[in-house]
């Protein structure tokens, strides 16, 4: 037979076989180092779900980089010669995966432990293999003796080894797939159930502790003689008492039953809890800032580039920062780091590794809010969320994710009803946002939610929390807002990652992160991250694949210290294979060097021209679109704007993005979503649109699109900006400011505030300039109210202009809100006369502005003890608000009207009202409304003697706000003088 070669492997024979597959042993032939390859069976390759299980395999071993973890070196899928070569026993199309060689068999093959030291032996490596795992989201699921290897002296590294992950998924799976998988003597009851969603590193734990049972009698907890006889055992029966062969200690039994609970949230959260209860184990915690050992060959592991953790080299001082950080949240409560730096010098990978760091220590769980230049459906906290209740997938079914929060809550003993619909309406989208019961009408109230997911998170153990792009997170900084305020106890982190060049341009950013610091103090640490000095540009050009020494070097002047500069041009290198071996490692082709980019820019410009160079004209206007509509693409509007363009865009274009490393699958598969790897490379594909004269009439035919689809007005506006077309730009924004300050949201009204005012500049001088600025005015006005300022200096501004331009509707809508202004400042007289001047005037208002009006109206005759006229006018207040479809509106002037009642001693026809006014704020799911009349009851009861009733209404008006994260003193303080003595 003719020598068998596979790249840089030569295969030597078939050593065993299985149902899934062969395995042959084989040499590195440079090195000379023994290997192991794993060959996917013929028939298996053609179906879907065994391929996967082997990608799963190559993805999930790839990632991992640990002594008791069996590394791998490459892998690829066997051509027609190699099928020849071997005399037909291999076949063409069947994938491969090279790993280290294991001489020393497996687990199965060896005799049992005969000593508790040698039995922690077994126990302690594998704990620390699967802590590692798991803190890069992988579960193995397969946990066996067969999986089992041991390396002899002999080997590249001897020792226990952790092999076979064909089960392995990611802690947050994409679909909850009903189907038993695993070997049923080590199935948690999670997995006998087909629970995909409820299994995670514990599922794993009850799995070894069935291991160390077999280990120590020779069988498992349980012995059955059906497997469904075995499921009944495992999902319902307790573990028979450990008969060890040797003497264990006490405790030990204790710690085997912890880990076989039946309800997941019962047994260790972790591998590095188990590992600290295990009994007479010696504590060992290995620094955060060792460096990973895994060999790099020479040659071979073209096919794993990309799959590969990105080496972090350097960043001591930083690393030594975060973890001191980390400490103190664990033991102090709140701490904020925040991470500057240029566009690819490694930001979010010092965070992630934190994040991994500290999962795989056990120090802390990891929540992780990723943010864009546009407000996509795949970022902010909603997805965050999602990831933590393991709900993706659910968010358009209402029944499905209520059941999915239902469960997550149990879990968190608590099983309110409304905190179920809280929680549901916040990660909800689409049809089922609207079909929720609760409404999160505010930014306060989502934040609130956010924040309870928070402090029941830190209450099973300390928290990461991590905001990747935090210049572009109005969102986030007012929840850092939030807990420079409540948060202050939480064992929270929060790192957060800042692009410089766009903080440049985002002054409220800037002004935020500042103010953030002033409260904060000590507790915010804002840390630079620049490029790597030459040294350790050069380590990091040596760790990314075996090359010549005189290409890293060059490698490592090119990068100049950026590190995504270096990682994204040897995967340039690696996908037009342009690298051939050489006896010293891999050195670049002539034609490489004929185009080696001078900037990070210029890099993922040569990485689009080598992806679209054979692709079909429509391919690149495409990816354009994708570009300007945003940095995470709704595939819905992306088709829907290529159509309008007439650029539809290959089958395959998708998927070799993705397999190019120039794109990420969304959290539910590249079919529902999925983003640009870096925002350069968005920004390059902009600037070829602009450059080809195309840019304008994409954003032009995006706008209509997201229109057409009743998207958000806020990126309707910035398509139009970017389409040339400022006019309707600002009426689009103006729309999002008003819908922003009708929700309380202030940090983002700011935000939108100060960018309609930069695009009014851009505007031609004219009457319709002048109209827009009486807007923006007034909206700055009403923002000021919101934030109890005084805006009588802008609403006088705003009048001035609407008088001169005889607009008499924005007339009435400035001495509205300056009545409002003057009431809030305790001036009732300086409102009366705003009121009569507006009343003087002859305006067609809008229902809601009349509404408005007479709700202003209201509440000044309340100020002047006019209850009869003040009740009048909240009952036509109220009407208009009905009338304008302003139903949760309608409600809140009812809620005043009720008050008012019971102030001109009215209490038992309050009382009625207020119980209607209940019913409607629960239909509307308006929790904090809810808990505000239900307070007012609570008042009345109290004042009447009822005093049983006022505690009933006070601690369900305090519940209803704890579960938006809010709280009232007074209400508390209300309970505890009614508490009995």
């Amino acid at each position: 037979m003719p020598a068998l070669t596979l790249g840089p492997f030569a295969l030597d024979q078939k050593v065993s076989g299985g149902a899934n597959g062969d395995v042959w042993s084989g040499t590195h032939v440079d090195s000379g180092l023994p290997v192991a390859v794993k060959v996917l069976k013929a028939e298996l390759a053609l179906k879907e779900r065994a391929a996967q299980g082997f990608r799963n395999e190559v993805r999930a071993m790839a990632a991992l980089h640990h002594p008791h973890i069996a590394t791998v070196f490459d892998q690829g899928t066997l051509g027609l010669d190699e099928e020849l070569a071997s005399g037909g026993e291999l076949a063409s199309g069947c994938p491969y995966l090279v790993m280290e060689w294991a001489s020393g068999g497996t687990l199965a093959d060896r005799p049992p432990p005969r000593t508790y030291e040698q039995l922690l032996a077994l126990i302690e490596p594998l704990l620390s293999a699967l802590g590692h795992a798991h803190a890069r989201g992988v579960i193995h699921r397969d946990l066996k003796p067969a999986n089992v290897l041991f390396c002899s002296p002999e080997d590249l590294r001897p020792g226990l080894k952790l092999a076979d992950f064909g089960l392995a998924v990611k802690i947050h799976p994409e679909r909850d797939v009903r189907r038993l998988l695993g070997t049923p003597h080590y199935m948690a009851p999670e997995q006998w159930r087909a629970h995909v969603r409820n299994q995670g590193p514990w599922t794993d734990l009850y799995a070894l502790a069935c291991l160390v049972y077999r280990i120590c009698t020779g069988n498992g907890p349980f012995v059955a003689r059906s497997i469904k006889e075995m499921r009944r055992y495992h999902l319902h029966d307790a573990p028979p008492p450990l008969a060890a062969q040797f003497a264990v200690p006490s405790g030990f039994q204790d710690w085997l039953n912890h880990l076989l609970e039946k309800r997941p949230e019962m047994r260790p959260s972790c591998a590095a809890e188990a590992l600290e209860a295990l009994p007479e184990h010696e504590p060992h915690r290995p620094s955060p800032l060792d460096q990973d050992d895994t060999p790099v060959l020479q040659s071979g592991g073209l096919g794993l580039y990309g799959l590969r953790t990105i080496p972090l080299v350097d960043r001591e001082p930083q690393r030594v920062q975060l973890w001191s950080s980390l400490e103190a949240a664990r033991t102090q409560g709140l701490q904020v780091v925040v991470l500057e730096g240029p566009a690819g010098c490694g930001k979010s990978r010092l965070a992630e590794w934190l994040c991994v760091a500290a999962s795989d220590a056990g120090r802390a769980g990891v929540l992780r809010a990723d943010h864009g230049p546009t407000a996509d459906e795949g970022t902010g906290f909603g997805p965050m969320v999602s990831r933590a209740i393991q709900s993706l997938g659910l968010e358009e079914d209402h029944e499905a994710l209520r059941a999915r929060v239902v469960e997550w809550l149990l879990g968190h003993s608590s099983a309110d009803p409304f905190e179920v619909e809280a929680l549901s309406s916040l990660v909800a989208r689409g049809r089922a946002r609207s079909q929720g019961r609760v409404q999160l009408n505010t930014q306060p109230e989502r934040l609130g939610v956010v924040g309870r997911v928070l402090e029941r998170e830190c209450k099973r153990r300390p928290q990461i929390l991590w905001i990747d792009d935090a210049q572009w997170a109005p969102e986030a900084l007012a929840l850092l807002e939030r807990l420079a305020i409540r948060g202050l106890k939480l064992p929270l982190m929060v790192v957060a990652t800042v692009q410089a060049e766009a903080l440049q341009q985002r002054m409220d950013t800037k002004v935020a992160l500042s103010r953030l610091q002033e409260r904060l103090g000590p507790r915010m640490l804002r840390l630079e991250v620049g490029p790597l000095d030459p040294q350790h540009g050069l380590e990091l050009a040596r760790r990314l694949l075996g090359m010549d020494p005189e290409l890293t070097r060059e490698l490592a002047q090119l990068s100049e210290g950026n590190p995504l500069y270096a990682v994204q041009l040897v995967a340039e290198w690696v996908d037009e294979q342009l690298l051939e071996e050489s006896e010293r490692g891999y050195r670049l082709l002539p034609e490489g060097r004929d185009q080696l980019p001078d900037s990070l820019s210029d890099v993922w410009s040569l990485r689009l021209r080598s992806l679209l160079e054979l692709r079909p004209e429509d391919d690149r206007r495409a990816l354009e679109i994708a570009a300007v509509l945003g940095h995470s693409v709704d595939p819905t509007l992306w088709r829907t704007t290529c159509e309008r363009a007439w650029a539809i865009p290959s089958e395959g274009l998708v998927e070799d993005l993705l397999q190019a490393r120039l794109a990420r699958s969304g959290e539910r598969g590249p079919e529902e979503g999925w983003s640009f790897v870096h925002a350069m490379l968005r920004e390059s594909l902009l600037q070829d649109a602009r450059a080809a004269g195309r840019i304008q009439a994409h954003a032009r035919l995006g706008a209509e699109a997201l229109r057409q689809l009743e998207g958000d007005p806020d990126r309707i506006a910035r398509l139009l900006e970017l389409g040339g077309l400022p006019g309707a730009a600002a009426s689009e924004l103006q729309k999002a400011l008003n819908a922003a300050l009708s929700q309380h949201a202030r940090t983002n009204a700011r935000q939108l505030l100060l960018r309609l005012w930069q695009l009014l500049e851009t505007l031609e001088p004219g009457e319709a300039l002048k109209r827009r600025e009486i807007e923006a005015t007034l909206s700055a006005a009403w923002l000021r109210i919101l934030e109890r300022r005084s805006a009588e200096d802008l609403l006088r501004t705003a009048l001035r202009s609407a008088v001169k331009l005889q607009l008499v509707d924005r007339q009435v809508r400035a001495l509205t809100l300056l009545a409002e202004d003057r009431l809030q400042r305790d001036l009732p007289a300086g409102a009366r006369k705003a009121l009569l001047r507006a009343a003087r005037l002859d305006a067609e208002l809008s229902p809601q502005f009349q509404a408005h009006l007479e709700h202003v109206a209201a509440r000044l005759l309340t100020q002047e003890r006019q209850f009869d006229k003040a009740l009048r006018r909240y009952g036509v207040a109220a009407r208009m608000r009905e009338e304008a479809v302003q139903p949760e509106l309608a409600a809140r002037v009812q809620l005043e009207h009720a008050r008012v009642l019971h102030q001109s001693g009215q209490p038992g026809a309050s009382e009625d009202m207020l119980l209607r006014v209940l019913d409607r704020f629960e239909d509307l799911g308006c929790l904090v409304d809810a808990a505000r009349t239900q307070a007012l009851l609570g008042d009345i009861c109290r004042k009447s003697g009822r005093l049983s009733e006022a505690q009933d209404h006070y601690r369900k008006a305090l519940a209803r706000l704890e579960l938006t994260g809010q709280d009232s003193p007074a209400l508390r303080r209300h309970l505890l003088a009614l508490a009995p003595d």
